[in-house]
Protein backbone atom coordinates (compact mmCIF):
# COMPACT_ATOMS: atom_id res chain seq x y z
CA UNK A 1 0.00 0.00 0.00
CA UNK A 2 2.66 2.59 0.97
CA UNK A 3 4.64 1.88 -2.42
CA UNK A 4 1.90 1.97 -4.49
CA UNK A 5 0.62 5.21 -2.85
CA UNK A 6 4.30 6.58 -3.21
CA UNK A 7 4.65 6.32 -7.07
CA UNK A 8 1.01 7.13 -7.27
CA UNK A 9 2.21 10.52 -5.52
CA UNK A 10 5.53 10.57 -7.76
CA UNK A 11 3.12 10.36 -11.14
CA UNK A 12 -0.35 9.41 -10.97
CA UNK A 13 -1.82 7.15 -13.94
CA UNK A 14 -4.81 7.47 -16.55
CA UNK A 15 -6.81 4.92 -16.16
CA UNK A 16 -8.81 2.39 -19.02
CA UNK A 17 -11.74 4.58 -18.64
CA UNK A 18 -9.77 7.18 -18.75
CA UNK A 19 -9.96 8.61 -15.28
CA UNK A 20 -6.81 9.38 -13.08
CA UNK A 21 -5.60 7.10 -10.54
CA UNK A 22 -4.26 9.61 -7.98
CA UNK A 23 -3.35 8.38 -4.09
CA UNK A 24 -6.81 9.64 -2.83
CA UNK A 25 -8.57 7.15 -5.29
CA UNK A 26 -5.97 4.72 -4.94
CA UNK A 27 -7.16 4.88 -0.62
CA UNK A 28 -11.00 4.53 -1.66
CA UNK A 29 -10.60 1.05 -1.88
CA UNK A 30 -11.47 1.08 1.71
CA UNK A 31 -14.79 0.59 0.62
CA UNK A 32 -13.95 -2.31 0.10
CA UNK A 33 -13.85 -3.31 3.45
CA UNK A 34 -17.39 -3.44 4.37
CA UNK A 35 -18.11 -6.49 2.79
CA UNK A 36 -17.79 -10.27 3.92
CA UNK A 37 -15.01 -11.24 1.20
CA UNK A 38 -13.71 -7.50 1.49
CA UNK A 39 -10.32 -7.88 2.63
CA UNK A 40 -9.74 -10.91 0.89
CA UNK A 41 -10.84 -9.01 -2.38
CA UNK A 42 -8.87 -6.19 -1.42
CA UNK A 43 -5.79 -8.59 -0.85
CA UNK A 44 -6.17 -9.94 -4.09
CA UNK A 45 -6.55 -6.62 -5.81
CA UNK A 46 -3.23 -5.58 -4.36
CA UNK A 47 -1.39 -8.72 -5.65
CA UNK A 48 -2.11 -7.91 -9.14
CA UNK A 49 -0.08 -4.78 -8.58
CA UNK A 50 3.38 -7.27 -7.91
CA UNK A 51 2.96 -9.17 -11.25
CA UNK A 52 5.99 -7.60 -13.95
CA UNK A 53 4.54 -6.02 -16.90
CA UNK A 54 4.39 -8.03 -20.12
CA UNK A 55 7.01 -6.31 -21.83
CA UNK A 56 10.76 -6.55 -20.32
CA UNK A 57 11.20 -2.72 -20.73
CA UNK A 58 13.14 -1.32 -18.23
CA UNK A 59 11.17 0.24 -15.16
CA UNK A 60 11.90 4.38 -15.49
CA UNK A 61 13.76 5.71 -12.25
CA UNK A 62 12.57 8.98 -10.49
CA UNK A 63 15.49 11.08 -11.74
CA UNK A 64 17.79 9.98 -8.98
CA UNK A 65 18.85 6.84 -10.45
CA UNK A 66 15.85 5.29 -8.25
CA UNK A 67 13.40 2.73 -10.15
CA UNK A 68 10.01 3.63 -9.26
CA UNK A 69 7.59 1.03 -9.48
CA UNK A 70 5.18 0.20 -12.90
CA UNK A 71 1.81 -0.95 -12.10
CA UNK A 72 0.50 -3.28 -15.07
CA UNK A 73 -2.67 -2.97 -16.92
CA UNK A 74 -4.41 -5.59 -15.05
CA UNK A 75 -4.16 -3.98 -11.92
CA UNK A 76 -5.34 -0.66 -12.86
CA UNK A 77 -8.77 -2.41 -14.85
CA UNK A 78 -9.20 -4.28 -11.60
CA UNK A 79 -9.13 -0.80 -9.83
CA UNK A 80 -11.36 0.10 -12.08
CA UNK A 81 -13.90 -2.77 -11.57
CA UNK A 82 -13.98 -2.29 -8.25
CA UNK A 83 -14.78 1.40 -8.36
CA UNK A 84 -16.77 1.13 -11.26
CA UNK A 85 -20.16 2.02 -9.36
CA UNK A 86 -19.64 5.33 -8.69
CA UNK A 87 -19.67 6.41 -12.08
CA UNK A 88 -22.10 3.84 -13.40
CA UNK A 89 -24.47 4.83 -10.48
CA UNK A 90 -23.14 8.42 -10.23
CA UNK A 91 -26.41 9.44 -7.99
CA UNK A 92 -24.27 7.61 -4.79
CA UNK A 93 -21.55 10.62 -5.55
CA UNK A 94 -24.61 13.60 -5.56
CA UNK A 95 -26.65 12.73 -3.09
CA UNK A 96 -24.86 10.57 -0.62
CA UNK A 97 -23.88 13.40 1.98
CA UNK A 98 -27.03 15.57 0.88
CA UNK A 99 -29.28 12.39 2.33
CA UNK A 100 -28.21 13.63 5.90
CA UNK A 101 -29.21 17.28 5.71
CA UNK A 102 -31.43 18.44 8.12
CA UNK A 103 -33.48 21.76 8.06
CA UNK A 104 -35.51 20.42 11.65
CA UNK A 105 -35.88 23.66 13.38
CA UNK A 106 -35.07 22.23 16.23
CA UNK A 107 -31.86 20.43 15.01
CA UNK A 108 -30.56 24.15 14.44
CA UNK A 109 -26.57 22.43 14.57
CA UNK A 110 -27.15 20.77 12.30
CA UNK A 111 -28.36 23.00 9.26
CA UNK A 112 -26.68 23.97 6.28
CA UNK A 113 -25.06 22.91 3.67
CA UNK A 114 -22.55 19.50 3.33
CA UNK A 115 -20.08 21.01 1.71
CA UNK A 116 -18.12 18.09 1.49
CA UNK A 117 -18.22 17.41 4.95
CA UNK A 118 -15.65 14.36 4.70
CA UNK A 119 -13.46 15.94 3.17
CA UNK A 120 -13.34 18.95 5.77
CA UNK A 121 -13.31 16.54 8.32
CA UNK A 122 -10.19 14.47 6.75
CA UNK A 123 -8.80 18.15 5.94
CA UNK A 124 -9.00 19.07 9.93
CA UNK A 125 -6.90 15.80 11.15
CA UNK A 126 -3.89 17.05 9.14
CA UNK A 127 -0.76 14.60 9.78
CA UNK A 128 -3.06 12.23 10.87
CA UNK A 129 -4.99 11.62 8.13
CA UNK A 130 -2.45 13.20 5.22
CA UNK A 131 -0.91 10.37 3.56
CA UNK A 132 2.55 12.26 2.60
CA UNK A 133 2.99 12.01 6.39
CA UNK A 134 3.71 8.22 6.39
CA UNK A 135 5.47 7.46 2.59
CA UNK A 136 8.81 6.73 4.49
CA UNK A 137 9.16 3.11 5.82
CA UNK A 138 8.63 2.70 9.37
CA UNK A 139 6.18 5.63 9.67
CA UNK A 140 2.59 4.67 10.41
CA UNK A 141 0.55 2.68 7.90
CA UNK A 142 -1.66 4.61 5.14
CA UNK A 143 -5.10 5.21 6.22
CA UNK A 144 -7.75 4.34 3.85
CA UNK A 145 -10.97 6.04 3.56
CA UNK A 146 -14.44 4.06 3.40
CA UNK A 147 -18.03 5.20 2.29
CA UNK A 148 -17.26 8.93 1.79
CA UNK A 149 -18.23 11.21 -1.32
CA UNK A 150 -15.40 14.10 -2.31
CA UNK A 151 -15.63 17.24 -4.49
CA UNK A 152 -12.56 15.83 -6.23
CA UNK A 153 -13.68 12.74 -7.69
CA UNK A 154 -15.36 15.28 -9.90
CA UNK A 155 -11.84 15.22 -11.37
CA UNK A 156 -10.78 11.42 -10.58
CA UNK A 157 -13.20 9.98 -12.29
CA UNK A 158 -13.75 10.27 -15.98
CA UNK A 159 -17.70 10.03 -16.21
CA UNK A 160 -17.94 11.91 -12.94
CA UNK A 161 -16.35 15.19 -14.47
CA UNK A 162 -19.57 16.51 -16.97
CA UNK A 163 -21.85 16.03 -13.34
CA UNK A 164 -19.35 17.92 -11.57
CA UNK A 165 -21.03 21.50 -11.49
CA UNK A 166 -24.19 20.01 -10.34
CA UNK A 167 -22.45 18.22 -7.54
CA UNK A 168 -21.31 21.43 -6.25
CA UNK A 169 -24.79 22.88 -6.44
CA UNK A 170 -26.10 20.22 -4.18
CA UNK A 171 -23.26 20.69 -1.70
CA UNK A 172 -23.84 24.48 -1.15
CA UNK A 173 -27.65 23.83 -1.21
CA UNK A 174 -28.59 25.32 2.60
CA UNK A 175 -32.47 25.28 2.47
CA UNK A 176 -33.32 21.54 3.49
CA UNK A 177 -36.63 20.75 5.06
CA UNK A 178 -36.92 18.59 8.29
CA UNK A 179 -35.17 14.86 7.21
CA UNK A 180 -37.24 12.89 10.26
CA UNK A 181 -41.01 14.20 11.88
CA UNK A 182 -39.72 12.63 15.20
CA UNK A 183 -43.14 12.83 16.93
CA UNK A 184 -44.72 10.61 14.05
CA UNK A 185 -41.86 8.31 14.34
CA UNK A 186 -42.37 7.27 17.78
CA UNK A 187 -45.97 6.89 17.61
CA UNK A 188 -47.42 3.60 18.20
CA UNK A 189 -48.89 3.73 14.89
CA UNK A 190 -46.70 2.53 12.93
CA UNK A 191 -45.89 -0.60 11.38
CA UNK A 192 -43.35 -3.01 13.47
CA UNK A 193 -39.88 -2.56 12.42
CA UNK A 194 -36.73 -5.70 12.38
CA UNK A 195 -33.03 -4.33 11.94
CA UNK A 196 -29.76 -6.23 11.68
CA UNK A 197 -27.01 -4.34 13.43
CA UNK A 198 -23.26 -5.61 12.35
CA UNK A 199 -21.65 -5.00 15.93
CA UNK A 200 -18.01 -4.14 13.84
CA UNK A 201 -20.14 -2.43 10.85
CA UNK A 202 -17.23 -0.83 8.98
CA UNK A 203 -19.74 1.70 7.24
CA UNK A 204 -22.32 2.20 10.00
CA UNK A 205 -21.44 3.19 13.99
CA UNK A 206 -23.20 0.57 15.73
CA UNK A 207 -24.25 3.56 18.07
CA UNK A 208 -25.72 5.43 15.63
CA UNK A 209 -27.78 2.35 13.91
CA UNK A 210 -28.89 1.94 17.95
CA UNK A 211 -29.78 5.80 18.36
CA UNK A 212 -31.65 5.71 15.09
CA UNK A 213 -33.66 2.41 16.56
CA UNK A 214 -34.81 4.25 19.86
CA UNK A 215 -36.17 6.59 17.56
CA UNK A 216 -38.87 4.11 17.02
CA UNK A 217 -39.82 3.51 20.66
CA UNK A 218 -40.83 -0.21 21.16
CA UNK A 219 -41.36 -0.61 17.27
CA UNK A 220 -37.92 -1.66 16.67
CA UNK A 221 -36.34 -5.12 17.23
CA UNK A 222 -32.69 -4.81 16.83
CA UNK A 223 -30.74 -8.16 16.43
CA UNK A 224 -27.11 -6.81 16.84
CA UNK A 225 -24.58 -9.50 15.73
CA UNK A 226 -20.58 -10.13 14.63
CA UNK A 227 -21.67 -12.69 12.78
CA UNK A 228 -22.26 -10.39 9.58
CA UNK A 229 -20.58 -7.23 8.77
CA UNK A 230 -22.27 -4.50 6.09
CA UNK A 231 -22.89 -6.63 3.41
CA UNK A 232 -25.14 -9.78 5.59
CA UNK A 233 -28.27 -9.05 3.75
CA UNK A 234 -26.54 -9.94 0.54
CA UNK A 235 -24.20 -12.62 2.35
CA UNK A 236 -26.69 -14.76 3.77
CA UNK A 237 -30.69 -15.23 2.72
CA UNK A 238 -31.71 -16.37 5.71
CA UNK A 239 -30.56 -12.71 7.07
CA UNK A 240 -33.94 -11.43 5.70
CA UNK A 241 -36.26 -14.44 6.50
CA UNK A 242 -35.29 -13.91 10.02
CA UNK A 243 -35.78 -10.16 10.01
CA UNK A 244 -39.41 -10.77 8.38
CA UNK A 245 -40.08 -13.25 11.34
CA UNK A 246 -38.65 -11.14 13.92
CA UNK A 247 -41.11 -8.25 12.91
CA UNK A 248 -43.87 -10.35 13.07
CA UNK A 249 -43.37 -11.70 16.36
CA UNK A 250 -43.01 -15.06 15.26
CA UNK A 251 -39.52 -15.60 16.64
CA UNK A 252 -37.41 -13.82 19.14
CA UNK A 253 -34.07 -12.73 18.24
CA UNK A 254 -31.61 -14.37 17.63
CA UNK A 255 -28.66 -13.43 19.79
Amino acid sequence: MREITASLHEKPLVMPRGGTLTPRRFAQLGLLLGSASGFEDLHDLLELARCPPPTPTPPPTNGGGERTRQLPDHFLLAVEQAQEQFETNPIYWLLHEAIYCDGNAQAAAARGPSDWAAERVQAALGDRWDYTTRLAPGSPPVLLSGEHVYSWMGEDYAWLRPLLPCAQLLAKKSDWEALYDKKALGGSEGPPVACLVSYDDIYVERAFSEQTAAMLGGRARCWITNEYQHSGLRDDPAVFEKLLAMSKGEVAIPS
